[in-house]
């Protein structure tokens, strides 16, 4: 899921002037036909349906590109569950629908007024205002949605493919694997906490496509995890159909045992892959795979076995 094309969300005073300026434009391109008093009447009533008309459409658009969240998949929804307000961006987003029906409501009656006034000035000056005091009501609530807006975009696009997920703790070369299994070109420097948030990469295999995710070097802190850990997690948790653990040998051999166990509760299967082998010998006893071809091919077996167990999935 794509959070990137949600729009930003304005303060009232640039949505009143986008819809004023545009309204007062509109107005003075009117031909001028009929006695002066006829032409204030249609002068008044183009620039209150102007008005309307870019107001609505600017708002109407954030209630459209917003997710409803009850429909939101398992990850995205714990995920803005532990990072945005859900309960105050829903009520930002049922004033901005409020908003909508008011200023529709209004500029009816002002425009039924407008025909039959002899001062449609006066009736433009009434409305601005009716509209104006409408759209100042909404500045908390948009602020609220711009923040929720800013949160969201940082959100990783998932799909719906089966997904590989690489654990492991920080610098053990989850990156660089990544760029080796997968055409993704993560950044890759020599040292800890490198991935700030989730990178992700494809390969193709038996005509489908796997996906395959490095998740944030993710320490064995579950109950104290920043967001981007909690991003991983939450990966792991709800996309993930097989996980890869990357053990570095050059690191504390039993912190990396004891993140694996913890790993191990998500009963999800589970590959172990170690880097580094040229620097130091695995201290463990199990066994593991330590060349990316190898852990490819391996991939591509478990996914047909996985195909053949599901063959709707893709």
């Amino acid at each position: 899921m794509n959070f990137q094309t949600l729009p930003q969300a304005l303060n009232s005073s640039k949505y009143l002037d986008m819809a004023f300026g545009e309204a007062k434009k509109q107005a003075n391109m009117l031909q001028k036909r009929g006695s002066k008093e006829a032409m204030e009447k249609k002068k008044c009533f183009r620039r209150l349906r102007i008005s309307e008309k870019v107001l609505c459409a600017h708002l109407t658009t954030l209630l459209e590109k917003y997710p409803k969240f009850d429909e939101l998949p398992d990850f995205y929804l714990e995920l803005a569950a532990i990072t945005i307000d859900i309960d105050s961006l829903k009520k930002g987003l049922s004033t901005v629908s409020w908003a909508i029906k008011k200023i529709e409501e209004l500029t009816n009656m002002y425009a039924n007024k407008a025909h039959i006034s002899e001062k449609p000035t006066e009736v433009w000056k009434a409305y601005y205002g009716r509209v104006s005091s409408v759209l100042k009501r909404l500045d908390k609530h948009l602020y609220v949605i711009e923040q929720s807006r800013k949160t969201l975009k940082s959100y990783p696009d998932i799909k719906e493919n089966y997904t590989v997920c690489l654990a492991g703790f920080p610098n053990a070369g989850k990156s660089t694997l990544l760029s080796k299994i997968t055409s993704a070109k993560p950044e890759i420097k020599a040292y800890a906490f490198t991935t700030k948030s989730l990178n992700m990469g494809y390969f193709e295999t038996y005509f489908h496509k796997v996906q395959v995710i490095d998740t944030p070097g993710t320490l064995n802190r579950l109950n104290n995890m920043n967001n981007i850990e909690k991003q991983a997690y939450l990966a792991m948790k709800h996309c993930a159909n097989l996980l890869v653990y990357v053990f570095d040998p050059t690191y504390d051999t039993n912190k990396q045992l004891k993140l694996l166990e913890t790993l191990e509760e998500l009963k999800l299967p589970i590959i172990l892959y170690v880097t580094k082998t040229d620097l130091a010998k695995p201290e463990i006893d199990m066994e593991y795979i330590s060349s990316p071809q190898t852990l490819k091919k391996e991939l591509g077996t478990r996914f047909k076995s996985y195909l053949s167990k599901n063959p709707t999935s893709s």
